[in-house]
């Protein structure tokens, strides 16, 4: 089981590895999920609490699954011709 600190420290890399795989800078990736350069470098740094919503963004515009809870969140669905090919698991287990 995870504990806060873990699930953030397991998130900012998973975020972060996929961000770089996908060739993507810190802007970009912003860019594409409607949020700002500044909070996606928190996230990758595991200094804020990452929201479900933000959380589920970033996996969609990273093409990564998304798990929680047995549900699985994760969209096919890529923006357009960016075309990410990067398929990894997320799964929280505890938050």
């Amino acid at each position: 089981m995870f504990g806060d600190a873990s699930v953030l420290l397991y998130v900012s890399k998973e975020v972060y590895n996929a961000r770089k795989e996908a060739n993507l800078s810190q802007k970009e990736l912003a860019d594409l999920v409607g949020t700002t350069q500044r909070i996606i470098s928190n996230i990758e740094n595991a200094e804020i609490n990452i929201g479900f919503n933000l959380l589920l963004r970033i996996a969609r515009a990273l093409n990564l699954n998304l798990i929680f809870g047995g549900c699985n969140f994760s969209s096919h669905a890529t923006k357009g011709a960016v075309g990410y090919k990067i398929m990894k698991k997320v799964a929280i287990k505890e938050l």
